[in-house]
């Protein structure tokens, strides 16, 4: 065993001047880094693992800032999972959690372990190591030694002997492993604070001149798939075709939940697994689906449950059917886009035909007239919400395709170059080449390959990233299909920039908002100032212009953005705003705007934000009338809603009974956009015509371009001390009648006068 602490890190951090000997950049081949594409550098949640409470059981106060994690242990058997095992060997997880069925380490390649970590006192240190389909673990047979104070520890693991569980002895290179965990006070309980943690192959990962392997990421050909037959983004009733275990169903249009915003489905589960069929025959928009196509589902997904817990409920299963089958997916691990936290939104993804069954063997093959996803399996009641739910196949191209990308490193890009491939396999070798040296530098995150002349098949796309000292791999999600019959997409994306306006001036910081999507696939947005790339992504967020636009696009429910940037490095003066948007197809749009910077500038206030849906108390998530009683000679109502919007009309139905509420009383539209929670009263004697006779139960339906609400029926409330509903009625009438006779009265004195 290699233990060192290195002196030139410790002087480093002290502050002290390094000859240039010193200094030259090496290289670092970093496991998480080439097969994760993303560091264990402690700069998000996503870099500590966990799906049961008891990973981080004797851990408290999580914070990560500043790049680093801290926490403070409870016992000496506290751990910080860095790669989890495998849960079942027939089930991939999904979600964004490491884990190492999808990720196996290749030990005979990465065979040193660094760390560099900081304690409130002297503590030791040991590693556990998983390997296979089990949860049999290697347990580094010595701890450690660490003193009070950051220490960075180098540990070869080549030269540790390690044993099982149950007590024999084995190597590290011995097999692939499959789980990796540290736990940093094996001596006594303490607090920690973590700044890095990598797993290299023989190199100088540990030195702090190392230049770091370069991080890419495919964004398309991305997980999603392209061209969608199920886009259920759950902004109308439509896109629930039915639920069951339901206690409470609910469409939120146009809401924030966990910083996101957009149209949700809320559910509350009763004492059964919760069912959300987004598709099922003999109901609207049912449908035959030939899975050999359209076969990789994408959905977001929140728990409102505090943490993470497998053993609990914290799993899905995808169900398909067929006539009179239904093939149940076996459990799926339900882990949020930001690691072990709770209460917080996952994105999704699964080629529905590679999910198995519990009892073997595929749940989705051939045609299916049915998909239902069940959310959970908490046994007790637990809410969630569903952002959408969309069925797509893979990304196919004719003549050309769009692959977009980001990239990062420790240092500037200048330098680094990007060559691209092509291959059946998905592994990043053997490969025939795109194009070679992109720059990573460049002001641009797509390149459109020309597929006219490359051979009709499904090709997976790789790169190779280069820096100069290290050279990265990485391959794409999903492959491309190259069908030379399939009709390109030739529209371009449809956008918009809200703010800034044009010309309009801003002080340092930037805000630019609007939305990008188009009827196939959006590839990438990209902001450009005075045409240097200052930012890459794809859109999430709900804009209602665009919703109204095109109601019916897969997109529609997300293609908002909105971005602020720290532009005080630029000179005082006009400045070139642009925002490209592109799809996978090569289409571009393209809009340009001037800014100006300078003292005293004001930009325009972006949209307000609307309400936090999560906070809304019981009962206010659909409309409904919250009060009917008797107001003078009439009748006045109050109906309570959320998230209405201009364009929408309310009608009032009367009936005698809680089942029929069929006459219609009179309509009225809503003029005013409001995010907020509406409460719209009206009186009957304000509407077209007072009925001859007003029956005591009245409904509610909010009618907007592309979906109906209806209120659950309310009973009029009569006044104290009346005993029936006609002798109220009776009184009405009367005082009505004679309301008209008192307005006629004056209008005849009004004339005598005049005549005098």
């Amino acid at each position: 065993m290699s233990i060192k602490l290195h002196y030139l890190y410790i002087l480093f951090f002290l502050g002290c001047s390094l000859s240039n000997q010193l200094v030259v950049a090496q290289g670092c081949d970093d496991y998480a880094a080439r097969q994760l594409g993303n560091r264990w550098d402690m700069a998000e949640s996503i870099d500590v693992d966990a799906y049961y409470p008891r990973h981080i059981q004797y851990m408290s106060n999580i914070m990560f800032s500043g790049g680093k994690v801290s926490f403070d242990t409870s016992s000496t058997a506290a751990e910080m999972r860095l790669l989890s095992t495998v849960l079942w060997s027939s089930q991939p997880t999904l979600g964004a959690g490491n884990f190492g069925q999808l990720h196996p380490i290749n030990t005979t390649r990465y065979n040193k372990l660094a760390i560099r970590l900081r304690l409130n006192n002297p503590n030791t240190l040991r590693v556990k190591a998983y390997a296979g389909l089990s949860y049999a673990h290697y347990i580094l047979t010595t701890k450690l030694p660490l003193s009070a104070g950051w220490n960075t520890l180098v540990i070869d693991l080549n030269s540790t002997p390690i044993s099982y569980a149950n007590g024999s002895t084995s190597s590290w290179a011995d097999s692939p492993k499959t789980g990796l965990t540290i736990l940093p006070t094996s001596t006594s309980p303490g607090h920690v604070e973590v700044d890095w943690v990598r797993l290299y192959r023989d190199g100088n990962c540990d030195n702090p001149t190392t230049d770091l392997s370069p991080l890419f990421n495919f964004i398309e050909p991305g997980p999603d798939g392209g061209r969608a037959v199920i886009a259920s983004n759950f902004d109308t009733p439509n896109d629930v075709i039915e639920t069951q275990h339901l206690s409470q169903a609910d469409i939120i249009p146009h809401c924030t939940v966990g910083q996101t915003t957009g149209d949700f489905l809320y559910g509350l589960s009763s004492s059964n697994d919760p069912i959300v069929w987004t598709m099922f025959p003999s109901r609207p928009g049912s449908k035959t689906i030939d899975t050999n196509v359209y076969k990789i589902a994408s959905w977001r997904l929140m728990l409102v449950h505090p943490v993470v817990d497998v053993d609990a409920g914290s799993v899905m299963r995808i169900i398909c059917k067929s006539g009179d089958s239904y093939n149940e997916s076996d459990d799926i691990v339900a882990l949020p886009d930001n690691g072990f936290a709770g209460n917080n939104w996952g994105s999704y993804y699964a080629d529905i035909t590679k999910l198995q069954k519990e009892t073997g063997g595929p749940t989705c093959t051939g045609i299916i007239d049915g998909i239902r996803i069940d959310p959970h399996e908490f046994s007790t009641p637990l809410g969630f919400y569903l952002d959408f739910f969309h069925l797509k196949a893979l990304d196919t191209a004719n003549r050309k395709f769009t692959i977009a990308y980001s990239v990062s490193d420790d240092k500037p890009l200048a330098g680094t170059t990007i060559d691209l491939y092509y291959t059946t396999s998905n592994k990043p070798e053997n490969g025939t080449l795109i194009t070679a040296g992109l720059p990573a530098g460049s002001n641009t995150r797509t390149y459109t390959w020309d597929t006219s002349s490359v051979a009709e098949g499904t090709y997976y796309i790789y790169a190779i990233v280069n820096d100069g000292t290290n050279s990265v791999p990485r391959i794409s999600p999903r492959p491309v299909v190259i069908d030379h019959n399939y009709s390109d997409d030739t529209a371009p994306p449809e956008m918009a920039i809200k703010t800034p306006l044009n010309n309009e001036g801003f002080v340092n910081q930037l805000n630019v908002s609007g939305y990008a999507y188009d009827d196939i696939d959006l590839a990438l947005v990209e902001i450009l100032v005075d045409g240097a790339l200052i930012d890459s992504f794809v859109p999430s967020e709900l804009d209602l212009t665009a919703r109204k636009l095109h109601p019916n696009w897969v997109e529609a429910s997300n293609a908002g953005f909105s971005k602020s940037y720290d532009l005080s490095s630029l000179p005082d003066g006009a400045h070139t705003l642009k925002v490209v948007a592109t799809d996978t197809g090569g289409n571009s749009s393209v809009s340009e705007i001037s800014v100006n910077k300078g003292p005293g500038l004001t930009q325009t206030v972006p949209e307000i934000t609307p309400p936090d849906c999560s906070t809304l108390p019981a009962g206010m998530l659909t409309p409904e009338i919250n009060r009917v009683w008797r107001r003078g000679r009439g009748l006045e109502a109050k109906i309570r809603g959320f998230g209405w919007i201009a364009g929408c009309t309310v009608s009032v139905f009367s009936g005698t009974t809680k089942d029929t509420q069929s006459d219609l009383l009179g309509s009225f539209n809503i003029t005013a956009e409001d995010a907020q929670i509406n409460e719209t009263r009206f009186n009957i004697r304000s509407l077209p015509a007072l009925p001859s006779e007003i029956k005591p139960y009245l409904r509610a339906e909010i009618t907007c371009s592309d979906y109906t609400l209806s209120t659950a029926p309310k009973k009029l409330r009569l006044r104290k001390g009346r005993a029936t509903y006609e002798k109220w009625l009776k009184k009405a009438r009367r005082k009505f009648a004679y309301g008209k006779f008192q307005k006629k009265k004056k209008r005849r004195k009004k004339k005598r006068r005049r005549r005098r």
